[in-house]
């Protein structure tokens, strides 16, 4: 994301060497000028047990964060759930809740203040995968 301040922000999880999979947190990284990134050095988004981890395995992954109101929200998945966060930095996050959505990579902008138009995956053992679209509702996640 391109903050106000003419910097940019960038959002990733890691897999876990051994097994593959994308487990854990979210990460952060800056930038100047989009080219060179410097890595935050803490983890911008931690899983938690009791939240991400209630069907499955804990772990927060495929970041999406997006510019909202003089703000951000960033959506994450989670054991085919995705979740919501909020920051007024970009650095610090605070939880929202699960936007309703059951599926994983989400997408999309911002109609109005208060809507969102969404894109997001689903396996389907039929197709190998599917996209969805809809409209998100910002005020019923908060």
């Amino acid at each position: 994301i391109n903050l106000s301040n003419g910097t940019y922000r960038m959002f990733f999880t890691e897999s876990n060497s051994i097994t593959g999979m994308s487990e854990g947190s979210i990460y952060g990284a800056s930038s100047e000028d989009g080219f060179n990134w410097t890595r935050d050095e803490n983890v911008t988004l931690v899983a938690e047990e009791a939240y991400e981890g209630r069907r499955g395995f804990v772990q927060a992954v495929h970041p999406f964060a997006i510019p909202w109101q003089n703000s951000y929200l960033m959506f994450y998945g989670s054991n085919v759930r995705i979740y919501a966060a909020y920051s007024n930095d970009s650095y610090t996050w605070t939880k929202l809740n699960y936007t309703g959505i059951n599926g994983s990579d989400i997408d999309g902008y911002i109609i109005d203040n208060e809507t969102m138009r969404v894109y997001y995956g689903k396996y389907s053992y039929a197709t190998g995968g599917e996209v969805y679209t809809g409209i998100l509702k910002i005020g019923e996640i908060k």
